[in-house]
């Protein structure tokens, strides 16, 4: 496993166990993370884009904003 992925996670668990409000804690350890991978935000900013980028997932949120 790579070692940004394992701080990061360390990092999340920590802030969990400290209290500290969970938005907190997300941005904390994905900025920790994605410093540690050293991978390019454009790759990252794909990803995410294509992992989102489903009819299902679309169609779920389309149903509960016509509610």
């Amino acid at each position: 496993m790579e070692l940004g992925i394992v701080i990061g996670v360390l990092v999340f668990f920590l802030g969990l166990a400290l209290s500290i409000p969970i938005i907190w804690t997300f941005l904390a350890s994905s900025i920790i993370a994605l410093a540690l991978l050293e991978s390019p935000l454009t790759f990252m900013a794909g990803t995410y884009y294509h992992a989102f980028d489903s009819y299902v997932l679309m169609a779920i949120s389309f149903f509960i904003l016509l509610g």
